[in-house]
């Protein structure tokens, strides 16, 4: 699966190796070529090898004003980072707290924020001993790596909620949501909705 983020000279993409490290991908737009996000010299671009383009788990891609954004997933958190688009002078930019599995699909950046989703999921001590979940929508500081939540929603056991960020226009941000009730046979609910950011 190619997840992928267009920026003013190409696209950046993500794309699944053999042995389960994924490989961050530029194509370049005016040549027409594709080229590993990685500007070392001399580098195979092959896993088990220091390499930037190639990482265990990296999802979600994003340039936004010559700097490429991305999440991993490492010890346990995931992680927001920020590079070069070469992939050089990577740094961590933010982390989820332990609980959360991870970013949204797509972020979305705008007046040096970047806005994305994320989920997380609690063991119920209940009779059924069910899963409890939520969603968040984040706003995160871009020069600072500051996160606040824009707007949250918490599911009963056995409920469940996706998010998808679509676009950023004026002062609002758009986004599908699509939820499922806690009894059994409630019918997926969906629809376009805006936040005023």
């Amino acid at each position: 699966t190619h997840v992928f983020s267009a920026g003013e000279d190409g696209i950046v993409y993500v794309t699944s190796l053999e042995r389960g490290e994924n490989k961050l991908l530029f194509y370049d737009s005016e040549s027409e070529t594709v080229y590993p996000v990685c500007g070392r010299p001399n580098c195979r671009h092959i896993p088990g090898v220091a390499c930037a383009a190639v990482k265990d788990r990296v999802f979600a891609p994003l340039i936004y004003k010559d700097r490429l954004y991305y999440g991993t997933y490492e010890e346990g958190r995931y992680h927001l980072r920020v590079s070069d688009v070469s992939g050089e002078n990577e740094k961590d930019l933010f982390a989820l707290e332990e609980g959360y599995q991870g970013f949204g699909v797509r972020s979305i950046a705008a007046d040096g924020s970047l806005y994305s989703t994320c989920e997380w999921y609690e063991f119920e001590e209940t009779e059924g001993g069910e899963w409890k979940s939520g969603t968040e929508l984040l706003r995160i500081d871009l020069a600072t790596g500051e996160a606040g939540t824009l707007l949250q929603c918490e599911m009963e056991a056995g409920g469940q909620a996706w998010w998808e960020l679509e676009h950023i226009y004026g002062s609002s941000i758009y986004f599908t949501a699509r939820c499922r009730g806690t009894a059994e046979g409630d019918a997926l609910e969906d629809g376009i909705y805006s936040l005023d950011l």
